[in-house]
Parts: C-alpha cells; structure tokens; sequence
C-alpha cells in the first residue's frame, strides 16, 4: 500500500504493529481516495492468497482531518520523527470504529464535511458513536466504494432502508430498527 499512499501525496508516518498510520497534508480527497485503492488492491492480494490456500486478510482504514504537530520526540539516544494531536488520536479510534461495524472505511464526519463532493463516491452516515478519551460523540461516515462492486452496489441500494433504521434505533423504536436491519442484513448478509 506505500506507492498508493505516495501516488495520492500522502507519506508513512509509521507503522505500528500490523498498521500504517499515513498522513495526507493536502486534502482529505487523498486519503480517502489512498483508501479505495487499497481496498481494491488488497482485494487482488487476497485472490492471490486465497489460490495459495491461505485466508484473505481484511484491512479496516479510519480517516480523519485535523491539526497535528510534526516533529522529533525523544531524548538524545533516542529519537524518533512523529506527529502528536488529537486528530491522530481520533483516526486511529475511528479505524477501531471499522471492526465494530464490519466497514472497510470509515471516516469522521469533518473529514466527509471537507472532501470534495465531487470525488464521485457513495457515503452512508453508520451513526454516532463514543470514542475513548473523548467526551462527546462522533458522527462516522461510512465510504462504500471501498468495496467489491456487488456489496457496493447492494449498500446503496439499501441506504435509505439503513437510514430509516437507523433513526427508529435513535428514538429508541428498537422493534422497527431491528425490523429495518433485519430486511437490510437478509438482503445483504455479507
């Protein structure tokens, strides 16, 4: 996924783990395109593994935009170029935010605020949810185009129904809102 992020300016942080926390100085438009392309090239990664014998990965990405300070933290036998903020923070949480909803992408609602509307993908709003260390919610956008065209295209097919559930779970009619996400989960089960 480097020369992805690379084509779409942005640059590897880091990597932690199993993760790359990747920056996009220029606009949140890269990082959500970096974000479809990767989704769309692991996919042929997992084809691969998948002839091979061994099981497809998933990758969950979590995008937000926000200030950050770019620097080097340490001390003089140890040091380390990083960035520090809360808009970090809060990316690395909203890609935890793809594991609970089973979504490839998942990005804050400034980020989806500030692209480009004309990016040309599909968004459904997933809901608000509670982040650690922060004290009040946040609303996260879901990107479908992340996906194989198939379930992409079930997805919108489906937003409204997953809207109108969505907002009977909101009011607390948890029989309509199951009722809603029932229909949606039988005609999309994936």
């Amino acid at each position: 996924v480097g020369p992805i992020i690379r084509h779409n300016r942005g640059f590897i942080d880091k990597f932690i783990g199993d993760a790359i926390m990747a920056l996009f100085p220029y606009s949140p438009d890269d990082a959500i395109r970096a974000a479809v392309q990767m989704q769309s090239e692991i996919r042929l990664y997992n084809e691969k593994r998948v002839r091979s014998g061994y099981q497809p990965i998933k990758v969950g990405v979590g995008i937000h935009t926000g200030n950050l300070i770019l620097g080097i933290l340490g001390e003089h036998e140890r040091l380390e170029g990083t960035v520090i903020s809360d808009a970090v923070n809060l990316a690395s949480r909203i890609e935890g935010v793809t594991k609970m909803f089973g979504a490839e992408i998942v990005i804050s609602a400034d980020s989806f605020i500030e692209a480009d509307q004309n990016l040309g993908y599909d968004y459904r709003l997933l809901d608000r949810v509670a982040i650690k260390g922060k004290s009040e919610s946040v609303y996260v956008v879901e990107v479908l185009n992340g996906y194989e065209d198939e379930k992409r295209d079930a997805l919108i097919a489906k937003k409204f129904e997953y809207t109108v559930a969505l907002e009977a779970f909101r009011r607390q009619e948890f029989e309509e809102a199951k009722e809603g996400f029932l229909d949606i989960l039988n005609t999309v089960p994936q």
